[in-house]
């Protein structure tokens, strides 16, 4: 089976079979693949502006970068309409670095893009809400679990690299009285504040004082680069922080395992 993703760091080391009758859709900070003679290629933003004359006698689409085009925010633009769901006769395939970045439910875009079935899910929103049920604990499975990601993306998914993310982490000793005012502070947030968001981002503002050499990647910034030094404190809302992140660089690494097989041409 041919794949439909295909994961790279050097989209331009990728030769694909995309002659006359495809277009190559490209996010400004990618390179292009290699592609036969006769495949149009254009810019993001150009494609975003007309999207249907540009996909007018399509037989194959390409997008390269598809994380940094969609996004939850938005995901709602009439140009993916055309992408998603105004074209699904025409054969598609998505090439980016990696196969979700921030969260593992936008893994679904690449699947819903190239019209592969990635379980009952016919949408993002559907996706986003089992994955954020599991994160709350009101669903037990994880849908984006590595098991899951597995099956679903057998012969659609592949990677040219078997691992992507090397990560450090340095702990920093804190005084005992700057633990017993993080106790205090803590209890006072969950006191007044009403979500756990609120309350993790009010407990990480005290670690980054108390902790001036303190650096923790946000989930989204994680994704930026591939090697990453982290220094955190002790206390619990870094341990919460740096395995979140550290959960997701696993996830990715089975990911380019998973599906590995070498440098891609097709």
């Amino acid at each position: 089976m041919t794949p439909r993703i295909i994961l790279t760091h050097d989209p331009a080391a990728v030769s694909i079979d995309a002659g006359p009758e495809a277009l190559c859709v490209r996010h400004p900070a990618y390179q292009a693949p290699r592609t036969a003679a006769g495949c149009l290629h254009v810019d993001w933003q150009e494609f975003e502006a007309e999207p249907r004359r540009w996909m007018d006698g399509r037989s194959l689409v390409v997008v390269v970068g598809l994380n940094r085009i969609i996004t939850p925010g938005n995901r709602t633009r009439e140009v993916f309409e055309v992408l998603y769901n105004l074209s699904r006769d025409v054969r598609k395939l998505s090439i980016d670095q990696t196969l979700f970045v921030a969260e593992p439910w936008r893994a679904w875009f690449h699947f819903g893009f190239v019209g592969a079935p990635y379980r009952e899910y016919t949408y993002s929103y559907l996706a986003e809400s089992h994955w954020r049920a599991h994160q709350d604990g009101v669903r037990s499975e994880n849908p984006f679990s590595q098991e899951a990601l597995a099956r679903w993306g057998a012969g659609i998914v592949q990677t040219t690299y078997a691992h992507h993310f090397d990560i450090s982490v340095e702990a920093v000793e804190l005084p005992e009285e700057t633990h017993a005012e993080y106790a205090r502070l803590k209890a006072e947030a969950f006191d007044e504040e009403h979500t756990i968001a609120a309350i993790i981002k009010r407990l990480s503002a005290f670690a980054q004082e108390a902790c001036p050499q303190r650096s923790i990647p946000t989930p989204a910034r994680l994704f930026e680069r591939r090697q990453h030094r982290i220094v955190k404190t002790e206390l619990r809302v870094d341990e919460h922080l740096v395995g979140r992140l550290l959960t997701l660089a696993d996830l990715t690494n089975t990911i380019a395992a998973t599906f590995y097989r070498g440098s891609h041409a097709g």
